[in-house]
């Protein structure tokens, strides 16, 4: 009987592994910038690369993006943040490494109420939202007068939110006001208004008038009442429905 030889191949199956990630896992661009990270994994057999962000969906909007290299494109504040590369092949565990995005730009602010009605002798609130990479820093101004802390200006800053207090306001603090932001990159500047204009109209009384035909609901009101409470102003409101 003949010999007979009998080949046998053997696959070892590898677990995945990242190698590189051109970034280093840390990259820091300007605002407008372009960015193109890419991620290299071994394992047998290949791995699939997919990249995705921590909690937050990727800039094109999709959970997930199959592929080895990421591209961002005019990169903004709202795509910072932190992206993992993920290499799968089914043998073992999936292996991932991570890359966080700074975004660099100059200030931008917007402000929770642009007019805010106030009365004398009582609490003003204005509030400025400040974004900024590196942090900037906050000014306050009445008119072109830099603003300090005193026992009646009182300046608080809550992560973004920097908000500008005026206790027992008086007739001259009425008028225009300004926050200031300044990092390195830039300067913003945002005005609001403190007033003591009437806010809203109010009604003190309500009656109903019988008529041949039905009645009237009467309602009159005197004033223009303000965010607080007092009335500046006067005058006379009557409004009339039928009531069936």
């Amino acid at each position: 009987m003949d010999p007979r030889e009998i080949t046998h191949t053997v696959e070892i199956l590898v677990p995945p592994r990242i190698h590189h990630i051109s970034t280093g896992g840390h990259l820091q661009v300007k605002k407008g910038s372009s960015v193109r990270i890419e991620c290299s994994a071994t394992g047998n057999p290949m791995p699939n690369v997919t990249w995705s962000r921590k909690n937050n969906i990727l800039p094109n909007g999709e959970e997930k993006l199959h592929s080895h290299v990421l591209s961002i494109e005019n990169v903004d504040r709202h795509k910072g943040g932190v992206y993992i590369c993920t290499a799968n092949n089914r043998v073992g565990q999936p292996a991932s490494s991570q890359v966080v995005l700074h975004v660099l730009f100059s200030p931008e602010i917007s402000v929770e109420r642009p007019v805010v009605f106030s009365g004398e002798g009582h609490e003003a609130t204005l509030v400025c939202i400040v974004h900024g990479e590196t942090q900037p820093e906050v000014i306050w101004f009445k008119d072109t007068m830099q603003l300090d802390t005193t026992e009646r200006h009182i300046m608080e800053t809550r992560g973004s939110r920097h908000t500008l207090i005026i206790r027992k306001v008086h007739p001259q603090d009425f008028g225009n006001y300004s926050c200031v932001a300044e990092n390195q990159l830039g300067k913003a500047r945002k005005t609001l208004q403190l007033s003591g204009k009437p806010k809203w109209p109010f009604l003190i009384h309500r009656q109903s008038v019988s008529t041949r035909t039905g009645k009237i609901s009467i309602a009159s009101g005197h004033g223009w009442e303000s965010s607080l409470g007092h009335v500046p102003t006067w005058t006379m409101l009557r409004v009339a429905r039928w009531v069936g």
